[in-house]
Order: structure tokens, then sequence, then C-alpha cells
């Protein structure tokens, strides 16, 4: 299994280097990277790029990632369309930093919905955009390419991970990192996994989230109380929140309406 998974890895790379090239780069997140995928469990890729493909390179890129998936075996997934999946754009790296792929008010109060398992919901841009950050939070596999690109938009993911949790957590007093994970685990009517935020309570994400409250707290949104527990001060998250939503721009949202 793991010298498939070393091939399919190997193979994914090379797609990276033909389609975003070295200026971009790739990621493999999902069942392999986490270690729970079986022997014929689709692999979840995204290239991420500076700018959109065109749509006979995205044709050319889906065509490819089928066929790496019938030459290790694996089955494909199609519930979420592969041209919404399979590439992304640094505006699309972003939107969902910036936490544009949930709802907000104008005060930055944050709402999580419940994923819909209806074509609407999962093959939107919102929903593609929060698959674009679980990639960068949760277990994945770096593909090569831009390693300092990289390294910034994973940082501001953990970054948007913290707040999230904060904002999920309500109007609590304080909080711990265990209390965190629940947070983003944990939605309405006790939904978990793929049916909320697709994070399993494990080791990778108490270090992300932990980096992530780390950031928060040295920009004064928390305050460390002792080595486990943290004082939010919510009108500084929902503040951080706003700032992050505002700091777009009209770049961003003329890249999103290219797509």
């Amino acid at each position: 299994m793991k010298a498939i998974q070393r091939a399919a890895y190997a193979a994914a790379s090379t797609l990276r280097s033909t389609f975003v090239g070295e200026a971009g780069y790739g990621l493999a997140y999902g069942s392999h990277p986490t270690g729970t995928a079986t022997p014929r469990s689709d692999l979840d890729l995204v290239l991420i790029g500076p700018q959109p493909l065109t749509a006979e390179d995205l044709d050319r890129l889906i065509e490819a990632v089928c066929d790496l998936h019938r030459a290790h075996g694996f089955d494909l997934d199609t519930e979420v369309d592969y041209t919404v999946k399979v590439h992304a754009t640094f505006a699309d790296v972003d939107a969902a930093v910036s936490l544009h792929c949930f709802d907000a008010d104008s005060g930055g109060n944050l709402a999580v919905s419940a994923v819909v398992v209806e074509p609407w919901f999962l093959n939107s841009r919102p929903f593609a955009h929060r698959l674009v950050l679980n990639a960068l939070t949760s277990p994945h596999v770096f593909l090569g390419g831009d390693a300092a690109t990289y390294t910034e938009h994973r940082e501001r993911a953990e970054y948007a991970l913290g707040l999230l949790a904060v904002a999920l957590s309500g109007d609590a007093t304080s909080l711990t990192l265990d209390e965190a994970m629940t947070a983003v685990t944990i939605g309405p009517q006790q939904t978990t996994g793929e049916d909320f935020l697709g994070y399993t309570p494990n080791g990778h994400l108490r270090s992300t989230l932990g980096r992530g409250l780390a950031r928060l707290a040295q920009d004064n949104i928390l305050r460390q109380v002792d080595g486990h527990r943290f004082e939010p001060d919510h009108s500084a998250c929902r503040a951080a929140i706003r700032q992050l939503r505002a700091a777009r721009g009209l770049d961003a949202a003329a890249w999103d309406n290219a797509r």
C-alpha cells in the first residue's frame, strides 16, 4: 500500500509540475495522508497556481487525474465535480483563509452551515474554498513547487482556523485547546466529519490549532492564562474576521467572478 501511495504521489507531483509549474504547488490530502485509506480509496488532490487554468488545460488536468486513479487502482469520487476541486488559484486560497467560505454578518459573527449533499452546494465556490482551507490545515503531502508560498498559505490557514474555533466557541469566557478542537469538529445538530468541516480530533489538528491560537495570542485576540487555557477577546476576534474579509480586495473578487 505504501509503495502504491509513493508512486501515486510521484505521479501527482509530475502533474503539479505540468499544470502549475514552480510558481505554484500541489497538495495531496484526505484519507491517504491521514492513514485511513483503503487500497481503493480515491486520492484527494489540489494543484494551486497564481492564475486560473484555461478550460482546455483544466480538461487535460481532470483527464490526467482520472488516469492516475485508474493506473493505481483507486476509485474515482465524483460527488464533488473535478472541475471544482482539482485546481485552485492563489485568489481561491485568499478567499479560503479570509473565511469567505462561511456566512458572516456585518459584525463579524461567523456561521458555518452543515454540508448539503446536493450538487448546488458541493460544486459551489464557497464549498471549493472550504476544501482548500481543509487541505491546508488537515494532514497532507506537499507535492513540490513554491515552498515559500505554500508555507505562507498554510500559516494563514492555521491563523484562520484559530479564528474560526474562537468564533464557533460562542461567548465562552475561556477556551482550552481541547475545546477549540471540539468547536471545529462538532457542528450544529452534532454534525461531524465530512458533514461539517471535515476535521477529526487527532494530533495533527491539535498541532495546527495550537499554532493558530498562539498567533492569535500574539495579536492580543487571546490571552494565555496558563499552558492549557486562553481567555478570548470576542470583540477583537470579530474585528479580525471583519478585517480579514475586507482585506481581500477587488482583485480577488475579480478572480472569483472569472471562474
